[in-house]
């Protein structure tokens, strides 16, 4: 019992030493932590003076290795010891173990901490960034610069606190101008209030401009360059939108090609821009080889005589000239013209355009100097040609359909009878035409007050332009219950006493028109009206009328048009071929040579050919405009011929050339 209470007294004797070591080692490690608290804010120290002196004096990192060595402790800071008198297990910034090294680091690194024992060959080494400028804002791309100003910032580790002072500094042109007069209003900013300062003022409709100038394009050069602009303008709206869809984009590349490239790459479905854009230069080459060739001016063979008072200077030869960009010679004309109408400019003189433009210069006389055997005109020389010579036409110009002014009726315009005193007028509502008109000898029947005013064009569609210097302030007209006061031209028409156009159309809109059944229901003078037009029903039979009866009708302007109708009797009778016995037996003798052909001419001594050159193409001409009683002229002739043998069907490209 004795010895069991002797082992149970030297348990507790034990239990009570290691409960004292254990103690004594918490101090040891209380004293530790400050030690290493300590080192670090020595090794902080160390850095900033490392930093300084590479800021001062550029040296090598061999150079740096050796600065990072710690300065000898100040007179009266002794080496710590801890709880029990042992020195501690991290040396002190003066007494540092061994084969220690600290690693140079970057001068806007934070927190960095030595590696205990590390080796010379392992230690870390952060090497010198490459000096980059900061980026400098103008007040465009906004969202752009606040990327870029992010990544140096991380890249330099420049403090958060420091961002507004730093990017304020790289503020040119009008976005200084604003900062200088926003900084007044708002102190202290954020990096967060900046930045969406900066957007809110420069940035809030970047998204449609870049939109609408996408939407906008159009291909007017080379694939490559259009190509080019596109994707500047994808990226763009990518950056700022990343949920936007790929296929649009493709879908809006080929809408913007030109007319000859746009139907071949939509065929081929592509899904991409690059892909688009790959088979666009492919047809472009295709197209730029089919192309027709100018032929080479033949030299003379004698120079020309010279003449007095003339300089004559040395020609050029084709080799000599300078190279062109593909075989288009009118590809400078052609850019002139698409960029004045991209940038509203007028295609002649190149004046800013608008309604009241009239151009200051006529246009110049161009000539063509072609070879001896003459020379091959493009479709572009031929379109330069005729913007040439097409009629200057002032932008106060008017315009008048061609129902109008032949008299005809479409399915778009309704005739409606109207009085004018005890005159009847017969009025076309023609939504083709720009203002309204009424005749000049109507109105001087019904006897309206015709004033002068300045002279304007009127451009029919077919080409033709007319001119009126006269005007009827208020012609009032009444038509099925209704009295209406219109303003109207004066104006040479030739069956209808006058038009209502699309000013008329729009005093009165909303309106309901019904073409079909020629009613048009609209809102006059608080109430709903609806105007029955003229139904056009054929005439099954001719009726007499009295002479009374018709000076009636044209006295009350009711006759629209006459004819003169010649009855013709038909007979039965044939009429006897009587024809001279000596005139009979000569037709008969030479019967082949009046009877109707059915195949083509026999072979004679002499065939007349058209002889071609070896390899040529057909010309590639645009197909002539007809009419369609032309049209169907044309086509009654060729199948009578095709029948009569007397020409063939030929699949050769020249058949139609």
């Amino acid at each position: 019992m004795e010895k069991v209470q002797a082992t149970l007294e030297e348990i507790l004797t034990r239990f009570t030493a290691m409960d004292t070591s254990v103690k004594t080692v918490s101090e040891e490690v209380t004293s530790l932590r400050k030690q290493v608290e300590e080192f670090g804010d020595e090794m902080d120290h160390i850095k900033h003076r490392v930093h300084d002196t590479g800021k001062s004096t550029p040296s090598s990192s061999s150079a740096l290795h050796q600065e990072t060595t710690p300065p000898p402790a100040d007179k009266g800071h002794g080496v710590p010891l801890l709880a029990n008198n042992h020195p501690p297990l991290l040396g002190t910034p003066q007494q540092q173990p061994s084969g220690f090294h600290t690693a140079p680091s970057s001068p806007h690194e934070q927190d960095v901490r030595p590696t205990l024992h590390a080796q010379p060959d392992q230690e870390e080494y952060r090497p010198r960034q490459p000096r980059h400028d900061f980026p400098r804002f103008h007040g465009e791309m906004p969202l752009l610069w606040i990327d870029q100003c992010l990544t140096y910032f991380e890249m330099y580790r420049v403090p958060v606190h420091h961002w507004v002072s730093t990017a304020t500094l790289y503020l040119d042109g009008l976005a200084a101008m604003w900062f200088q007069a926003y900084k007044r209003l708002h102190r202290r900013l954020t990096w967060d209030e900046f930045t969406g300062a900066v957007v809110t003022e420069f940035g809030h409709d970047e998204y449609d401009v870049q939109m609408t100038k996408l939407q906008q394009l159009r291909q007017t050069t080379s694939v490559n360059e259009y190509k080019a602009q596109f994707e500047e303008c994808m990226y763009h709206l990518l950056s700022l939108d990343p949920t936007m869809s790929t296929r649009w984009f493709v879908s809006q590349f080929v809408f913007g090609l030109r007319d000859e490239l746009r139907g071949p790459v939509r065929f081929q479905a592509p899904t991409s821009v690059t892909r688009a854009a790959a088979l666009a230069k492919i047809q472009e080459e295709e197209v730029e080889h089919i192309r027709p060739r100018n032929r080479p001016a033949a030299p003379t063979k004698h120079p020309p005589q010279p003449v007095a008072g003339v300089v004559h200077r040395p020609a050029l030869g084709r080799t000599e000239l300078p190279h062109r960009q593909g075989n288009d010679d009118f590809n400078r004309e052609r850019q002139i013209r698409d960029f004045r109408r991209a940038n509203g400019l007028c295609f002649k003189c190149g004046d800013k355009y608008s309604k009241e433009h009239q151009c200051k210069r006529s246009g110049q006389l161009l000539t063509i100097e072609v070879g001896e055997f003459g020379e091959v005109l493009s479709d572009d020389a031929v379109v330069a040609l005729d913007l040439l010579e097409e009629t200057t036409i002032p932008a106060t110009c008017y315009h008048l359909s061609v129902h109008a002014l032949t008299g005809t009726e479409a399915l778009e315009t309704v005739r409606i009878r109207a009085l004018v005193g005890n005159q009847v007028m017969l009025l076309l509502i023609d939504s083709g035409s720009t203002h309204t008109f009424v005749n000049k000898s109507f109105a001087e029947r019904a006897g309206c007050t015709i004033q002068s005013v300045p002279t304007v064009l009127v451009k029919v569609a077919n080409g033709q332009i007319l001119s009126s210097d006269a005007q009827v302030q208020g012609l009032q007209w009444w038509t099925q219950g209704s009295t209406f006061v219109t303003y109207m031209r004066v104006l040479e028409l030739g069956a209808y006493d006058a038009i209502l156009g699309m000013d008329w159309l729009e005093q009165f809109s909303p309106m309901l028109c019904h073409w079909r059944q020629k009613t048009l229901t609209f809102n006059y003078l608080g109430k709903s009206i609806t105007l029955q037009g003229v139904l056009s029903k054929p005439q099954e039979s001719l009726q007499e009328m009295s002479v009374e009866q018709l000076n009636k009708w044209i006295s009350g302007n009711e006759v629209w048009s006459m004819a003169m109708i010649d009855p013709i009797q038909q007979t039965t009778k044939s009429v006897p071929n009587i024809v001279q016995s000596d005139m009979q037996s000569l037709l008969e003798e030479y019967h082949d040579v009046f009877y109707q052909p059915t195949t083509l001419p026999p072979h004679r001594v002499l065939d007349h050919s058209i002889s071609l050159e070896p390899g040529a193409h057909p010309t590639n001409s645009r197909p002539c405009r007809y009419s369609p009683l032309q049209k169907d002229e044309i086509e009654r002739q060729v199948s009578e011929m095709l029948d009569r043998g007397v020409i063939q069907t030929s699949m050769s490209p020249f058949a139609s050339s």
